[in-house]
């Protein structure tokens, strides 16, 4: 379970980078 969780954290991180913080932006909007 614990590899699972650091394995989907750094997917989102890497997600996070390709968009260029677009989803904090949704976030902010909402």
């Amino acid at each position: 379970a614990g590899d699972s969780v650091l394995a989907l954290s750094y997917a989102l991180s890497l997600d996070l980078r390709w968009k260029g913080g677009g989803v904090y932006t949704i976030v902010e909007d909402d």
